[in-house]
């Protein structure tokens, strides 16, 4: 058997377990453990009428030991195999999660059930290759000896107009020091200019 369908059916043994544990009329059928999902996804499911006080449904990250649950909805009445919320996991870092659908009763008890390894694939992809079954194929296509291979140049970049040299930053320098000394020297000049006004 494939590695792939013996975890398929490890997952759906696992799912039958969780079923017949659970409350009868409390599931989620939507997204399955083993889903994978992105975008916006539409949690399926059924919560049970008898001592229905709320529900909630949360997720957290699959293999945490269930301390932080982070809540997508609460629902406050008993439905039947309907959407239950709408889980935007573009929020979120694409990884492994787990859902949780929790039912409080009206004597204070709490119902849940988890659906585990759902998968979050919104910004990174699984790239799959596959070879022909007797490996690559290797083609060739000959060139006729009147045939030459025209090899083709990348365009050449535009000049930058704002591009300078070390000329022109010499230039630069030098006039910034030039105009710094007159302004300097006319300064001084001002400044004997007004002690002799003052006398």
């Amino acid at each position: 058997m494939p590695m792939n369908l013996l975890y398929r059916l490890a997952i759906l043994i696992a799912s039958l377990v969780s079923l017949l544990t659970i409350t009868p009329g409390l599931y989620i059928t939507f997204p399955e453990a083993g889903a994978t999902v992105n975008g916006i996804v539409e949690i399926r499911g059924s919560i049970p009428e008898t001592n229905f006080d709320y529900a909630t449904i949360s997720y957290a990250y699959d293999g945490s030991d269930g301390a932080n649950w982070f809540q997508i909805a609460k629902i406050n009445s008993p439905v039947q195999d309907v959407v239950l919320a709408k889980w935007d996991t573009t929020t979120i870092t694409d990884g492994t999660y787990q859902l949780k659908l929790s039912v409080t009763t009206t004597n204070g008890l709490v119902n849940e059930v988890i659906v585990k390894q759902i998968t979050v694939r919104n910004y990174t992809y699984i790239v799959t290759t596959s070879l022909p079954v007797g490996g690559p194929e290797k083609t060739s296509i000959p060139l006729l000896s009147s045939e030459t291979a025209e090899v083709k140049q990348p365009t050449p970049l535009p000049t930058n107009p704002a591009a300078a040299d070390s000329v022109q930053l010499k230039i630069s320098m030098v006039t910034g020091i030039v105009v710094a000394a007159m302004m300097l020297t006319l300064l001084f000049l001002y400044s004997i200019l007004r002690k002799f006004r003052t006398r």
